[in-house]
């Protein structure tokens, strides 16, 4: 009886030979799909067990859940690596190159790779994943996912397939410092819950942004009822300069409950603005001063304009609280072509349609047309808030034009104003204005 590894060769040898193809099938057969090991994105360590098995568990779990993918045949990281043994090639899975994939794809003739990374920003992790067509070596989707830690990978592979093929994949579940139940903190209007916001962190983004988002994450909390919220300025006014030096080098929950002991507050949030690669993070941390103890967490990422940290940071506050937005706001794009379509959440409309109602918080929204790159960005809508993007796309060479799936891994959405501006000047109507220009092209 032949071992499982000589039938692995055999399998190999067979494929390798059936007409060019990594697997034996007709042409009509369903493109092959490559999972590449997630790579650390230089922000984790090679030291720290832990989160090399949180890269391994993740690599698995896309897998799995690309399986679930369906129209696509799926080949693990084991399956490339065998592979390339078999046919003498030393070449790495963890590479992120363009040159360097195109190598593995036309080595194992696959027809789309998905290469990921995984990142942290302070103790939450962002994995963010990009589909590439290999012939022409260009990134064809993206998407990021939050998680706080291992338990979350099943989540959160199965969120990023959803997003990056339209699949009903995802798995609703909260951020919670448990994961098991939706958190919900308690308010009264008699009796209103005394929070102290303190500054968020910045990783990777101008210390000036993460200090305006400190003050919208405050903002928002103020306009949940039962709430009565400090914001950071209050916080180093009301502390002595000495407690002011130990809250900087406060760390952990039980450092920070004392300090918001010396503030009278009940909860005191801490948390970070990152940018891990080209993701944005937004991360909050509920801490109760009276257990000491973290009640819960959340966090949002995303791809596209860093004006989006605003709605982020919103839509991450009430997260934490459990005080969702209710309702619904708008989303109205325009585009030149008279052929544009939209694709909003992964269904297709015309754009002619007008503006559509969405329910509040993240979008993924694309803009197709017939001979044009596609332009991708996330959108954060609030209640009552019209989004209106007029889009700009930029014309394919003609040996592209069949290629409807082409289009580079984010657009260049340019907004009128900065974060900071923004926050100061934000329009009074809640119609949000995007002028979205022709997205940079990917690869060569």
């Amino acid at each position: 009886m032949l071992s499982i590894r000589v039938w692995r060769w055999v399998w190999v040898a067979l494929a390798i030979a059936a007409q060019g193809h990594i697997v034996l099938a007709a042409d009509d057969a369903p493109p092959t799909l490559v999972v590449l090991e997630v790579v650390d994105q230089g922000t984790i360590g090679e030291e720290a067990t832990s989160e090399r098995d949180l890269r391994v568990s993740a690599t698995l779990a896309l897998v799995e859940a690309a399986r679930g993918v369906p129209g696509y045949r799926v080949l693990g990281a084991d399956d490339v690596r065998t592979i390339l043994e078999f046919q003498g090639t030393q070449q790495t899975l963890q590479c992120q190159e363009d040159g360097c994939l195109g190598e593995i794809g036309e080595a194992v003739k696959a027809d789309f790779l998905l290469s990921s990374t995984v990142g942290a920003v302070g103790d939450t992790f962002v994995l963010s994943v990009r589909l590439l067509e290999v012939d022409v070596m260009t990134t064809v989707n993206r998407a990021t996912v939050s998680l706080m830690g291992i338990s979350e990978v099943n989540r959160a592979a199965a969120a990023a397939m959803g997003l990056l093929f339209g699949a009903d994949l995802r798995v609703e579940k909260p951020l919670g410092a448990g994961g098991a139940q939706p958190f919900t903190l308690a308010t009264s209007e008699a009796a209103p819950v005394k929070v102290a916001v303190l500054d968020l962190a910045a990783s990777g983004v101008d210390s000036e942004v993460a200090g305006n988002l400190t003050r919208v994450v405050a903002l928002e909390l103020k306009e949940i009822q039962g709430m009565s919220v400090i914001a950071s300025e209050d916080i180093r006014a009301m502390l002595e300069l000495e407690a002011q030096k130990q809250l900087a080098g406060c760390g952990d929950a039980s450092c920070l409950a004392e300090i918001g002991g010396a503030l009278g507050v009940e909860y005191l949030i801490s948390g970070n603005i990152g940018l891990v690669g080209d993701a944005f993070l937004v991360q909050l941390t509920l801490i109760d001063i009276q257990t000491a103890e973290i009640r819960n967490r959340a966090a949002e990422s995303f791809f596209g304009d860093p004006a989006q940290l605003l709605g982020a940071a919103r839509y991450t506050a009430r997260m934490l609280v459990g005080h969702s937005d209710v309702g619904a706001g708008s989303v109205e794009v325009r585009a030149p072509m008279s052929d544009a379509v939209l694709v909003l959440d992964g269904e297709t409309s015309a754009l002619a349609a007008g503006p559509r109602k969405v329910a509040v918080g993240k979008h993924n929204l694309r803009v197709e047309a017939d001979g044009f790159y596609p332009w991708i960005s996330d959108v954060y809508l609030e209640s009552e808030e019209l989004a209106r993007l007029d889009v700009q796309l930029l014309e394919m060479p003609a040996a592209w034009y069949e290629r409807w799936w082409f289009w580079t891994g984010v657009g260049a959405v340019v907004v009128g104003a900065s974060v900071g501006t923004f926050f100061a000047t934000r329009d009074q109507s809640a119609t949000l204005e995007i002028q979205a220009e022709p997205p940079v092209r990917v690869g060569p």
